[in-house]
């Protein structure tokens, strides 16, 4: 036995006991990880633009001013002179991201649904303030009563709140429906009295505020889906759209009842009281109105390519374009609109509302200098260029999944469920052009692969169905296969040789109720079109998992590896059994999805994003050490960790690895010294062995470089032809 430095004894102490010990036994502080930095902070890579989804006029020292929140973190509450044109303040909103409604009360208090509270501004004092948490997990919509004070629609529940203004307590009035356990209120006004509810199941929901008897009162429609706006118009009707067929509705609360007029394709999401009997609303590109005494519907000249986000008309002095009355909106990214009914023009201020980072969704390594970002619920992406600490943004809506085939990178692109694409080498920072809608009621885009000249992508349904999809596009169509596993999601999918392999989640849109007791993993055959296998994940501890996660091959063992909540497995890809599994986070907090990250590092190490945790594995001993703290992480070409923060999603943070491997000739000379002393090598092929690392270690001494890679080369040679078991022959080469 000739000599080792310490590093070489460590290592082949290391290997000896990962070969010969149960792997419950494995210390941690054997395997040898890479070191990892602290955190280095580069930036928010998502800003240059605003996400605003609501806004609301009022009056303030004697002005007309537009009251929004822009998505951030924090959120940001601004205040706009509409006569001006400028900004007069913005306001952080601690705890808050965004808000998607904000209400006038009569007493000139702004009311902000965000975060898990409920808000106040005040004119007067100009300061706003978390007036009551709701206990619900996302608040939707707002309506004000006579005596200012404030009515709350939540999810999960589907609740409705009180704010009561004198004494700051809260009223729970309970769920609107309260026949499944996810539920909307998600748009909500008052009158005399009555809470007008649209929800997320079709019902409009009528709700005595004294007594808390609830009706529906839509049932006739025979509508399906969000009542997703519901404004109150002229003390009298009720305006109401559903989003699927883009129809809104209008009820006579006088009479109680339908009136006899649908107005179609219409965008939403706001109407207003009347003008001279007229309400106006946006469908088809365009301004519209409903005379309310004749039903007739009639178009404007003004084109508008979005929807109303807040509508309230305004008298604005000193603007010889906007005589008389025009009603103020404002855009999703910040521009103050105005359409003057005189005139039938346009009139529109760009950016009134400062910029803010938004959060952060997913991330892509496509190359060396190009890392792909993109953005929840907003349209801004972004490319980090790790070379330069670049940082460029893009037209990009929220994409839930990335790929690049063939040089392309390819988007899945939410809530439209759209594939879109983009050529970096052409234009890394052009717009993506929309290549197909799935349809079929597909949602989110979850994952996808390729192989074969074809794209593979896996998908989750609309709100309150079953039964995700798999789609298959050749380049020129796509075919949906849905229900590919009966009533569930796909989680994510890989591609070899002609099968796609995939696993799925009971879970299926929001608002839907599972059937299914567990996930399944399933194989796809390419060529047939058929489903050839589905099982169920067997692992010691985890009985009937709800959500099997992502999946990657294998570096060099060819198994699929996999995760469930806080499991890390690996699989036979012939009979989907499970070779090898260890629970690195038995306290694993999972989304509605589950979809677990898994990334592979050239050095062999995989990354496993499990919850909010971002863990290094290695696969041969299956230990295990964490990292920080994130749910949105890429490795970069570099080997380095690019990464969100839990605590504030706009920012990029940098994690640099190091990688504490011995060299080439140190770590093979170890396996080898650990695999002979385990009895796994031939007296034969150790002396081949030992041969070549002498040879080797001679030139190293001699400093002739290009001399020992040969002897290692001659020794990687030997190594394939030995008869040994693949996967110890993979793990000396590895």
């Amino acid at each position: 036995m000739f000599k080792v430095n310490s590093v070489k004894i460590f290592l082949s102490l290391t290997i000896f006991v990962l070969l010969i010990a149960p792997l419950n036994q494995v210390k941690a502080n054997e395997i040898l990880f890479p070191t990892y930095s602290e955190p280095e902070e580069i930036g928010f890579p998502l800003t240059g633009g605003t996400t605003i989804y609501d806004g609301a006029v009022g009056i303030e020292d004697g002005n007309e001013v537009m009251y929004t929140t822009s998505k951030g973190i924090p959120a940001q509450f601004s205040v706009i002179d509409l006569e001006t044109k400028e900004t007069l303040r913005t306001l952080f909103m601690d705890g808050a991201n965004d808000s998607w409604h904000h209400e006038v009360a009569p007493d000139g208090t702004v009311y902000v649904a965000a975060g898990k509270h409920i808000w106040g501004y005040s004119p007067q004092t100009k300061e706003i303030t978390a007036l009551a948490e709701i206990p619900e997990a996302s608040l939707w919509a707002l309506a004000v009563d006579e005596e200012s004070n404030a009515f709350i629609g939540t999810y999960p529940s589907g609740k409705v709140f009180k704010y009561e203004k004198a004494t700051g307590q809260l009223h729970d009035y309970g769920k609107m429906i309260g026949e499944i356990s996810q539920e909307y209120v998600r748009s909500m006004d008052y009158h005399d009295g009555y809470i007008y509810a649209g929800t997320a199941h079709d019902k409009l929901m009528k709700l005595n505020v004294e007594t808390g008897e609830k009706i529906d009162i839509a049932e006739e429609l025979n509508e399906s889906g969000f009542v997703y706006d519901l404004n109150v118009v002229d003390d009298r009707y009720i305006f109401a759209r559903y989003s699927v067929s883009k129809k809104m509705y209008i009820y006579d609360i006088e009479q109680e009842k339908w009136l006899d007029v649908i107005l179609t394709n219409v965008t939403g999401l706001h109407v207003t009281d009347s003008l001279d009997g007229n309400v106006y609303f946006v469908a088809d590109g365009k301004l519209k109105y409903v005379n309310l005494e004749t039903l007739q519907v009639n178009d404007t000249p003004m084109t508008y390519g979005s929807g109303l986000r807040g509508a309230d008309w305004v008298e604005i002095e000193g603007d010889d374009r906007l005589p008389g009355k025009s009603l103020a909106t404002i855009t999703f990214s910040g521009d103050v609109v105005f359409f003057n009914i005189e005139t039938n023009t346009v009139v529109n201020y760009p950016k009134m509302v400062p910029p803010t980072a938004n959060v952060t969704n997913k991330f892509f390594t496509y190359s060396e200098d190009k890392i792909y970002m993109s953005g929840m619920t907003g349209a801004v992406g972004a490319v980090f260029n790790p070379l330069t600490n670049e940082i460029v943004t893009l037209n990009l809506g929220q994409a839930d999944v990335m790929h690049e085939m063939d040089g392309k990178m390819y988007f899945g692109v939410y809530p439209e469920g759209s594939v879109q694409v983009i050529d970096p080498e052409v234009d890394p920072y052009q717009a993506p052009s929309k290549l197909f809608v799935i349809g079929d009621e597909q949602e989110r885009l979850h994952s996808m692969a390729s192989g074969d000249g074809k794209l593979f992508v896996g998908s989750i349904p609309t709100y309150g169905k079953l039964g995700g999809a798999l789609t298959v596009y050749d380049g020129e169509s796509h075919k949906v296969f849905r229900n590919i596993v009966q009533d569930q999601s796909v989680n994510d999918i890989v591609y070899k040789d002609g099968k796609v392999y995939g696993s799925t989640s009971i879970t299926g849109g929001l608002g839907s109720t599972p059937t299914a007791e567990e996930a399944k993993l399933f194989v796809f055959d390419v060529e047939t079109e058929t489903k050839t296998k589905e099982v169920s994940l067997q692992i010691d501890g985890l009985d009937k998992p709800t959500h099997i996660g992502q999946l990657k091959f294998g570096l060099h063992d060819g198994y699929i590896w996999g995760a469930s909540s806080g499991f890390i497995f690996a699989l036979d890809p012939e009979t989907l059994d499970v070779v090898k599994s260890v629970n690195i986070d038995p306290n694993a907090a999972m989304g509605a999805w589950n979809n677990v990250h898994l990334e592979w590092s050239e050095d062999g190490f995989l990354y496993a994003n499990a919850g909010s945790k971002l863990f290094v594995v290695d696969p041969i001993s299956l230990e295990s050490q964490y990292i920080t703290n994130t749910i949105t992480f890429t490795l970069g070409k570099d080997g380095n960790i690019y990464y969100a923060p839990y605590e504030n999603r706009t920012k990029l943070l940098k994690i640099t690895v190091t990688n504490q491997n011995a060299s080439e000739l140190d770590t093979l000379e170890a396996k080898i010294e650990a695999v002979h002393g385990n009895k796994l090598l031939e007296n034969s092929q150790y002396k081949q062995a030992s041969n070549q690392i002498k040879q080797a270690r001679h030139f190293e001494q001699k400093g002739e470089p290009e001399k020992v890679k040969r002897h290692l080369e001659i020794l990687k040679e030997h190594i394939l032809r030995w008869d040994i078991d693949q996967e110890l022959k993979d793990y000396l080469l590895g």
